[in-house]
């Protein structure tokens, strides 16, 4: 899917968009869309295609937001998106978890023509003499796209374990670069890694961009198929489908469908994606079967023996009672050996109903009888003795949920429309279960009925924990409605996948305005998000007191605060970072005021007559001002850190004894407002002395504990008779 947009193209499409209806409902039909090759690309090829279908579906108005596999399911469990657009196999894991279904599927062009399917090579550097097939990859290192990717990994992994080889194992080292798939071909190209996965035509893609020059790689195990024009390594799958989410309404779901099979290969929007058009919905059972066979997605925890282990195994057996078919001892030997090996397998079949709480039925509908399975006993809480019929069977569903089974039972005996439904049943015990039954019929060459095939699964457990997921849910929401702070998430991308409604009170944006777009866009200068990621990553992915400048929907810089953290997906990848906004407007205000006081304070100490000193509650000094270095002779840095009387030489004129006792008394708390001398001499380093008048006053805090003290000098050895000054040296000198 080439990213390269002719300028025709842009600019019919540019016209298509303006040309869309202006009574479109507001909210715009958002297409989900795997950004495997970064997040700015993938509007480039997609945004002509929801022009495209803004103007085939009128009064509806498209839009693409671009997701990494994380983010994409989280839009499709949230319900942020109607459609997605998504490789074949992220499809089959949301058509299993969400009840997404396909309505389309890509058609790829090569030269003119035309495919549905797609390949995965494996590689290596072509000056790799030790490695010539799959199988020398053993002790390598190896590099895939993500352990989710299915294009750039899970293809690779499905093939190295034909061949026998478990990549999490036999591996020197796996390594996973993330999207986009072009990191990979690099990696290899310049022997970071031994060998790589990639899907089939990005090797082409960047060669004929001119990044690489295929001559210098060699792929392993390389295939052929008339059916796909690139060699692979992989089989091949079905290309990316078009589906919808099971909440989009069907007839706006049908509208999309046609117009997407009306679009031609030569359409701008085609064009623009590089691609061949859309054709009808593909099978995607190969898929389904790979992942059976890694045991991933749906069938991440139903292991067991399959037919397809059971032919695997035992092929050159059935080959051999072809040819001995007379050998009754042989053929005996070997039903012997089959008929245990099916027992085993129906065993670990019972095993794998029982962890899953899955049981299965069937029903003759034309002698109505009904074969249960030993779990569906279980489920229904009776014992094995208990004959089943399909009356039996409505009777212990419950009363309120008959008519709804009954309405998708005859739907499907009518007019053969599978069934999918969840619903209650009552136990003998008086329990109430909550089960899911899916189902389908057969028909005779008439097209009657006459055999209905379903699977009952108890679901009270997940249906309960769903609840409680709900209920957490709403807790948290509310929570986030209501809390001051802003909580938000974005992706690895940097765009945003949730965040809080207080958003409003702080940037004027409401949380759909954001949504999908990067945080760049309210960042006040493009370095602060490099600034941020930095911060991020020298804190080993949490950052605290984040101070920053946001830009709220008026342009007006807002000053914030940001705690934030990596947060993980379900394999321990980084999948974005997390976190809470705080305004910090009023902190700031607070701060250049209490500076603009203490600005006045300083210059006020430094203008006045008198001379100040401050201890904290040791006696330890931290602030002189200057008159208070003239009039004791020291400086006030020299001060800064000594105790009082190491530089306040001052004594009681009357009884000419030091004045410790009296500041001693005022930091212990004895003295409660002020201790005041007139009568006072500071004698200097120098020999000069001065009277002066003392105010000593204790400083308390909040809780009225004492946290220091002041002492405020005034000289006023000028107005002190000439006698007085001499009598008071006289008795002092020496």
């Amino acid at each position: 899917m080439s990213v390269q947009v002719p300028l025709l193209g842009l600019l019919v499409a540019a016209l298509i968009a303006w040309a869309a209806p202006l009574s479109a409902a507001d909210a715009p039909v958002r297409i989900g869309v795997l950004a495997y090759r970064g997040e700015e690309r993938a509007p480039q090829a997609w945004a002509p295609t929801a022009y495209y279908l803004s103007d085939k579906v009128p009064g509806r108005r498209f839009e693409v937001v671009p997701y990494d596999l994380g983010g994409l399911r989280d839009a499709v469990r949230r319900r942020h998106v109607d459609f997605v657009l998504t490789n074949a196999g992220q499809y089959v894991e949301l058509e299993a978890e969400f009840g997404v279904s396909r309505i389309a599927t890509l058609k790829s062009i090569h030269e003119g023509e035309t495919y549905t399917v797609l390949g995965a090579v494996v590689f290596t550097r072509d000056d790799r003499a030790d490695i010539s097939m799959l199988d020398d990859l053993r002790g390598k290192s190896f590099m895939g796209v993500a352990r989710r990717a299915f294009g750039g990994f899970r293809m690779a992994w499905g093939e190295l374990e034909e061949q026998g080889i478990d990549p999490f194992r036999d591996f020197s080292e796996l390594r996973f670069s993330g999207f986009p798939q072009d990191q990979v071909v690099r990696a290899v190209r310049d022997g970071k890694v031994d060998a790589g996965t990639v899907r089939a035509r990005t090797l082409q893609r960047m060669h004929r961009e001119g990044e690489i020059d295929l001559s210098e790689l060699r792929m392993l195990n390389p295939k052929s198929s008339g059916a796909f024009p690139y060699p692979h390594t992989t089989a091949l799958y079905p290309e990316w489908p078009f589906a919808r989410l099971s909440t989009t309404p069907v007839e706006l779901s049908d509208k999309v469908a046609v117009a997407l099979l009306q679009l031609s290969r030569d359409h701008p929007a085609a064009r623009a994606a590089g691609i061949g058009g859309w054709t009808v919905p593909m099978d995607y059972g190969a898929v389904q079967e790979l992942y059976a066979r890694l045991q991933l997605g749906p069938y991440r925890y139903l292991g067991g023996y399959t037919l397809r282990d059971f032919t695997r195994e035992y092929v050159y057996i059935l080959a051999l009672v072809a040819a001995v078919v007379l050998l009754l001892a042989g053929v005996t030997a070997f039903v012997l050996r089959l008929d245990r090996k099916v027992r085993r397998s129906e065993a670990s079949l019972a095993r794998a109903q029982k962890i899953a709480h899955l049981g299965n039925w069937e029903w003759d509908v034309q002698r109505n009888t009904v074969k249960w399975s030993g779990q569906t006993y279980h489920i229904f809480g009776l014992s094995r003795d208990t004959t089943p019929s399909f009356e039996l069977f409505i009777e212990i569903v419950h009363p309120d949920d008959r008519e709804a089974l009954k309405e998708a039972i005859n739907n499907a005996l009518y007019h053969n429309e599978p069934f999918n439904i969840d619903h209650r049943i009552l136990t003998p015990d008086g329990a109430v279960r909550i089960v899911n039954e899916q189902g389908e019929v057969e028909l005779n060459d008439e097209g009657v009925a006459v055999r209905m095939t379903a699977t009952v699964q108890d679901i009270t457990e997940r249906k309960l924990a769903e609840e409680r997921i709900r209920t957490s849910e709403q807790e948290m929401g509310s929570i986030l409605r209501n809390m001051q702070d802003t909580f938000f998430r974005i992706s690895t991308y940097g765009s945003f996948l949730f965040i809080s409604p207080s958003v409003r009170q702080l940037l004027g944006y409401s949380p759909d305005e954001l949504i999908g777009k990067s945080i760049g866009c309210v960042l006040e200068t493009g370095g602060e998000r490099s600034r941020f990621i930095r911060e991020l990553q020298a804190g080993d992915g949490y950052v605290k007191s984040f101070e920053t400048r946001l830009v709220d929907a008026k342009g007006v810089p807002i000053p914030v605060s940001l705690n934030a953290h990596y947060y993980f997906d379900a394999d321990g990848d980084v999948a974005g970072v997390e976190g809470t906004v705080r305004d910090i407007t009023k902190l700031k205000n607070v701060e250049e005021d209490l500076y603009k006081q203490k600005e006045r304070m300083q210059i006020t100490l430094r203008s006045i007559g008198d001379g100040v000193i401050t201890t904290d509650v040791s006696g330890v000094i931290d602030y002189m001002n200057p008159m208070a270095e003239e009039l004791t002779g020291w400086r006030g840095e020299q001060a800064q850190g000594a105790e009082l009387f190491q530089v306040f030489d001052v004594v009681d004129a009357a009884t000419r004894e030091p004045m410790e006792r009296q500041f001693g008394a005022c930091l212990s708390g004895e003295v409660r407002h002020s201790y005041v001398s007139h009568e006072s001499v500071i004698r200097r380093p120098d020999g000069q002395q001065h009277s002066v008048e003392l105010t000593l006053t204790p400083i308390r805090d909040f809780e009225e504990q004492v946290t220091g003290a002041v002492l405020v000098f005034h000289d006023v050895t000028d107005l002190r008779p000439p006698s007085a000054q001499l009598a008071y040296g006289a008795g002092h000198d020496g």
